[in-house]
């Protein structure tokens, strides 16, 4: 056996001793004089059970672990650190290809931020799980960008979104074709955009004629590509 397979074997180890550990804290023991579980000292078990298994790959594991640590995070009021720890897992559910459990992750760990009122980076958060997903889920990635346009209103920070909004803007204009190159109707997608126009310029003028300007461009521009490409692929497919 080689060193760096020792060393595999020698982490998954130790994680599966710290998981065995961080669980039992999860547990009243009269054994141990504990009458109620012991959220905070479970929760750096499952933090370092959870590096350890992503270390060496054991990628479903340290989700897990990472959720565990949320959990004990959330329970002992540390909704930040527990933000932190559900975004890792819809990092590590991008890895995965699971796609669907990765956006609820992102909107945990957005939840958890609003509740730590960090509205901001809530929002930042969505936005971040939204561009993850562009190419994988275009639809929960739209949603999510609307989530995350939503919070940035709600903590009057419609100026810092101009980037996200584009972003958000841009996806609907693209997914104006499907991944088969079919052409959808580009009225549903326009009528999307032109919603979320006049809602920013309902919350805030100054950085809705910024995102006007900008997604103007963004909605041609994204519109050219969609349509040179559609032509390219029928040229091929000819």
């Amino acid at each position: 056996m080689s060193s760096s397979a020792a060393s595999m074997g020698e982490k998954i180890t130790e994680a599966d001793k710290l998981m065995k550990k961080a669980n039992k804290y999860w547990q009243p023991s009269l054994m141990d004089f504990r009458l109620k579980p012991d959220w905070e000292a479970a929760a750096p078990l499952f933090e370092k059970a959870a590096l350890l298994y992503k270390q060496v790959g054991q990628l479903e594991k340290a989700r897990a672990a990472y959720e565990r640590a949320a959990q004990s995070q959330e329970r002992i009021g540390s909704v930040w650190h527990a933000a932190k720890h559900l975004e890792t897992c819809g990092a590590i559910s991008k890895d995965l290809g699971q796609f669907e459990q990765m956006a609820e992750f992102y909107r945990q760990a957005g939840n958890y931020f609003a509740q730590a009122g960090r509205i901001s980076a809530a929002a930042d958060a969505l936005a971040r799980g939204a561009k993850a997903l562009e190419d994988k889920a275009p639809a929960e990635a739209s949603a999510l960008y609307g989530e995350a346009l939503e919070q940035y209103e709600s903590d009057g920070k419609e100026a810092q979104a101009t980037d996200v909004f584009r972003q958000a803007i841009a996806l609907l204009v693209k997914r104006q074709y499907e991944s088969d190159g079919k052409e959808v109707h580009a009225t549903d997608v326009f009528r999307q955009a032109i919603a979320l126009l006049v809602k920013r310029q309902v919350g805030c003028q100054a950085a809705a004629a910024r995102c006007w300007q900008g997604s103007v461009g963004v909605i041609l521009a994204a519109t050219a590509a969609a349509a040179a490409a559609a032509a390219a692929a029928a040229a091929t497919v000819m």
